[in-house]
C-alpha cells in the first residue's frame, strides 16, 4: 500500500547523428530597402532543383522559428533538402539591417515574402515552375495571399497550423483569453463579461 505499481520514465528520443547540410547565407532586399537575412540549403548534385520558401508566423522570428530550443524550420529544411528540394528560410528577427527589426504588418510581411520568392526564382539553380511556399500560422495566410496574386509563380502551398477562422474573430478570441487569464480567480462572472 502506498507504493506505485509501476514507474514510467519518459525520455525524448535521441536525434539521428548526421552531418548538417551545407547552407548558403543569403540576404534579400525588400521593396522598402530593408535587408533580411536567410539561409538556403541546396541538395547534393546538379540543379536546377525544386524549391520551397518557408514563411514564418507573426512576430519576430529567427530563420528557424526557434521556440523553447526547438527549431522547426531547420528540421523541415533538413528533411526536404535531403529529399532533393532546396529550402529558403528567412528571418524577421535577425535583420541584416536595423530597419528590419521594426514591427511588420501582414501586408509588409507578405511583401517581404514575395521578395524572397523573387530571389529564389531568379537563381539558375532553382527550377521555376517547381517552387512553392510553406507558411506557418500567419505565414500560411501570406502563402495563400501570394499564390492568389501570382499563381504562375507558385507551384504549391503548404499551410502549417494556419487559423481556420476569420482573422478578426481570432484576434478577439486571443485578446479575450489573455485578459481573462490575468484576472484574479475571485473575479465575479459579471466582471469577467465586462472585461
Amino acid at each position: 500500500p502506498g507504493k506505485p505499481v509501476c514507474r514510467l520514465k519518459l525520455e525524448r528520443p535521441a536525434l539521428p547523428n548526421r552531418p548538417s547540410l551545407p547552407e548558403e547565407e543569403v540576404s534579400v532586399t525588400t521593396k522598402d530597402g530593408i535587408k533580411l537575412s536567410g539561409s538556403l540549403t541546396l541538395p547534393e548534385g546538379e540543379g536546377p532543383f525544386p524549391a520551397v520558401l518557408l514563411i514564418s508566423g507573426s512576430g519576430p522570428q529567427d530563420r528557424n522559428e526557434e521556440a523553447w530550443k526547438y527549431k522547426p524550420f531547420l528540421m523541415i529544411a533538413d528533411c526536404l533538402t535531403r529529399q532533393g528540394i532546396a529550402v529558403l528560410r528567412m528571418a524577421t528577427a535577425e535583420p541584416a539591417s536595423p530597419e528590419a527589426a521594426m514591427p511588420r504588418t501582414l501586408q509588409l510581411a507578405a511583401t517581404d515574402a514575395e521578395c524572397a520568392l523573387d530571389y529564389l526564382l531568379r537563381r539558375k539553380d532553382i527550377r521555376r515552375g517547381k517552387t512553392g511556399l510553406a507558411g506557418h500560422s500567419m505565414g500560411g495566410t501570406i502563402a495563400f495571399r501570394i499564390t492568389a496574386q501570382r499563381p504562375q509563380d507558385v507551384a504549391f502551398v503548404l499551410s502549417i497550423g494556419r487559423s481556420a477562422i476569420l482573422g478578426k474573430d481570432l484576434m478577439m478570441h486571443q485578446c479575450e483569453k489573455i485578459i481573462l487569464s490575468q484576472l484574479p480567480a475571485t473575479t465575479s462572472d459579471s466582471l469577467r463579461t465586462l472585461y
